[in-house]
C-alpha cells in the first residue's frame, strides 16, 4: 500500500517499543575493569529515560567537551598510550595521545588541565572504548544483515530467481577477473568483521569539535565528546554511523563517489527509537528525510524546530520550551519510527541494484536522488493536507508543473563552478586539518611533497585524488614512501 500512514502507526506497538527501549536505557553494565564505575570522561553524565532530559544531557556534553576538543592540542596522533584491539579476527592499534604514562600513574591531558588516573582507572578507559566499538559492530551487523537479506530477495524477484539461487550465484568466483559475482553486482553479503576489518589505525583524540570520521577507509578517529554523546543517548549512534563508512561492501569505491554516503550511514543509526531529539531536529545528514516527512506526511521539522524554543540560541540550551516540545514528542517519535521503517525499504532497494541507483544520481547531479525516487515509489504525497487534496492540486496545475520540470531538467548537467569550487575548498581544508591533527606540519608536508612535485602553497589547489593518495601512502609507508623513516612529530 502506497499511502504514507505516519499517523496510523499502531500506538500500542509504538508505546511498547518505547517502554522497552527506556527500560534498558539506564542499566549500564560497565566492563569488569571499571569495578562498577564509569570511565573518567563519563563522570557526571547520566542516561535519562525522558527524551527532553536526554536533550539537556546532550547540551551538557557539548559544554564539558570543549576542553578536550581543542585543535591547539600539541600532542601528535601517535604519541602517548596505545592499545591493540581485536574484533572478529582483525587487530588494529588504537592510539590515545591524550594519555601519558609517568611512574605508576597515567595522566589525561586536555587543553586546560591534566587529570591523574590510576592504572585501574586507565584499564577502565581501554575496556570501555573496546566495548563501545564492539557494540557498534554488532549493532550495524544486525541492521544490515537484515537489509542485505531483503536486497537478495528483491534482486531474486526482479530476475525471477529464488533467494537461494541468488546467494549461490553471489558466492561463485569469476576466475578470469579474480573476483566473484557479489563484488560485480555489489549486493552485500555481510559478516560482522566487514564493519571493522578495513581499519588499520584508530585515534581517540581532540579534533576541534564533537567529531568522528573514517578517513581513507582505514583510519577511524573520534573524540571524547562523541563517546559521551553515545552514552547519554544510550544507542551508540555515532560509532555505528562511522563503522558503516568503514564497510567497503556497503560504501566501497568507486560507487560511493556517486551517492550521499552520509545519508546512507545515518538512516539506521540516527533513527532508532526513542529518538534522539538533538539528532532528529538538527543533524544535517537527515535533510532529505526531513523533506520526505514534509512531502509525504505533512510533518514540518523546520516549523516545529522554531516553535520549541523561546528564542534563538545555539543548539537550544535553556531556551527549550519544555511544554511545547512535550506535546510534539509522541507525533515526532511516530515520524521518526516511520522514517526508520521507510529507510529499511530504501536501503534494501538501493543495495539490490547499486549500479542503477548511482546512475540515476549521476544523471540528475543529485547524490540524494536515489533516496528521493525510492521514497516517491513507496509513498504518495500528502503535503497539502492529505493525499486527495494534494493530488487534486497536482492535476489542476499539471501543465505548469511539467513546464517547471522541463526547465529544471534543462539545467541538469550544466557547470556549477562556484559550488564546485566551494566544495573543493571545503574538502581540501578538511584534509589539511586532518593532516595537521596527525602531526603533519608544513615542514613534513614539504618533505612529503617533493616525492609528488607539489609545494605547500599548492596544497589547496592540488587534485583531491592525488591528495588522498599522498596521505594514505605516507601513513602506510607505501608507494614513494616505502622504506622511508620520516617521523610524524
Amino acid at each position: 500500500m502506497k499511502t504514507f500512514g505516519i499517523f496510523l502507526i499502531a500506538t500500542l506497538i509504538f508505546s511498547l517499543s518505547t517502554i522497552t527501549a527506556k527500560a534498558g536505557a539506564g542499566n549500564k553494565n560497565w566492563p569488569s575493569e571499571c569495578q562498577g564505575k564509569p570511565p573518567h570522561y563519563l563522570v557526571g553524565l547520566s542516561q535519562e529515560k525522558d527524551q527532553i532530559d536526554i536533550l539537556y544531557q546532550v547540551h551538557q556534553v557539548y559544554l564539558m567537551s570543549s576542553a578536550d576538543s581543542n585543535t591547539k592540542s600539541p600532542f601528535g596522533a601517535n604519541l602517548g598510550e596505545s592499545i591493540e584491539l581485536a574484533f572478529y579476527g582483525h587487530t588494529f592499534t588504537l592510539y590515545l595521545p591524550m594519555y601519558r604514562r609517568s611512574s605508576e600513574m597515567v595522566y589525561y591531558h586536555t587543553a586546560n588541565s591534566i587529570t591523574p588516573l590510576t592504572e585501574q582507572e586507565f584499564s577502565c578507559v581501554k575496556a570501555d572504548l573496546r566495548a563501545w566499538i564492539q557494540s557498534g559492530i554488532d549493532g550495524d551487523f544486525a541492521d544490515h544483515k537484515m537489509i542485505s537479506d531483503l536486497a537478495v530477495e528483491s534482486f531474486a524477484k526482479r530476475n525471477k530467481k529464488t533467494p537461494y539461487e541468488v546467494r549461490d550465484l553471489l558466492s561463485k568466483p569469476i576466475p578470469e577477473y579474480g573476483t566473484n559475482y557479489a563484488d560485480v553486482l555489489q549486493i552485500p553479503q555481510l559478516e560482522p568483521a566487514d564493519f571493522i576489518k578495513s581499519i588499520k589505525f584508530a585515534y581517540f583524540m581532540p579534533m576541534g569539535s564533537c567529531n568522528a570520521y573514517v578517513f581513507l577507509k582505514n583510519i577511524l578517529a573520534f573524540t571524547p565528546c562523541v563517546r559521551r554523546l553515545d552514552y547519554v543517548v544510550g544507542k551508540n549512534e555515532v560509532i555505528k554511523h562511522e563503522l558503516i563508512h568503514a564497510n567497503i561492501k556497503l560504501q566501497g569505491h568507486p560507487i560511493s563517489w556517486y551517492v550521499n554516503v552520509e545519508l546512507l550511514a545515518a538512516l539506521m543509526p540516527f533513527l532508532e527509537s526513542p529518538t534522539n531529539l538533538n539528532t532528529f531536529f538538527y543533524h544535517g545528514y537527515l535533510s532529505s528525510p526531513w523533506e520526505a516527512l514534509k512531502v509525504f506526511g505533512g510533518f514540518d521539522v523546520e516549523k516545529i524546530r522554531k516553535e520549541i524554543f523561546r528564542y534563538e540560541l545555539y543548539k537550544g540550551g535553556s531556551a527549550i520550551n519544555r511544554e511545547v516540545l512535550s506535546k510534539y514528542i509522541p507525533e515526532m517519535n511516530r515520524a521518526a519510527q516511520w522514517l526508520r521503517e521507510s529507510a529499511i525499504k530504501v536501503l534494501w532497494e538501493y543495495y539490490s541494484d547499486q549500479h542503477a541507483w548511482v546512475a540515476i544520481n549521476n544523471m540528475s547531479y543529485d547524490d540524494d536522488m536515489a533516496y528521493k525516487v525510492i521514497m516517491a515509489k513507496l509513498y504518495e504525497p500528502t503535503l497539502l493536507g492529505g493525499h486527495n487534496t494534494t493530488v487534486r492540486f497536482i492535476l489542476k496545475h499539471g501543465d505548469r508543473s511539467a513546464e517547471v520540470a522541463k526547465r529544471a531538467w534543462e539545467n541538469v548537467g550544466k557547470p556549477l563552478k562556484i559550488e564546485s569550487d566551494l566544495e573543493h575548498k571545503k574538502f581540501s581544508d578538511d584534509i589539511k586539518a586532518f593532516a595537521k591533527m596527525l602531526g603533519l606540519t608544513d615542514d613534513i608536508i614539504a618533505r612529503v611533497g617533493k616525492y609528488y612535485g607539489f609545494k605547500v602553497e599548492d596544497f589547496k589547489n592540488m587534485d583531491l585524488n592525488l591528495l588522498r593518495r599522498v596521505i594514505s601512502d605516507f601513513l602506510q609507508r607505501e608507494g614513494a614512501f616505502q622504506g622511508q623513516t620520516m617521523e610524524v612529530r
